[in-house]
């Protein structure tokens, strides 16, 4: 089914990313908390900029990829890489509320 409409999911998954991290930029704070310790404290901060702009880049890389792939295989790994950008960034801007 994926290399059917790759160019549908593709420009769905793009649309997506693009919506959703335009919108949490006028939501998050200034800091986003990317990695939490052990003792429950932020472990790794970003600037808000640095944090959005990284997981737009990285879809926007894979949705190019889903796009214009040339076989099946890269459909489907192009495909499940842009299932984890999105889930790490829906994660990423839930914790950050």
């Amino acid at each position: 089914m994926i290399e059917k409409y790759h160019k549908v999911i593709g420009i769905v998954f793009l649309v997506i990313i693009l919506t959703v991290n335009i919108t949490a930029f006028f939501f998050l704070p200034e800091t986003l908390v990317m990695q939490i310790s052990c003792d429950g404290e932020a472990g790794t901060t970003l600037p808000k900029l640095y944090g959005i702009g990284g997981i737009v880049f990285l879809g926007i890389v894979g949705s190019y990829y889903l796009l214009f792939g040339k076989t099946k295989e890269d459909y489907s790994r192009w495909f499940f890489g842009l299932l984890v950008i999105l889930f790490a960034d829906f994660f990423t801007i839930i914790f950050n509320l």
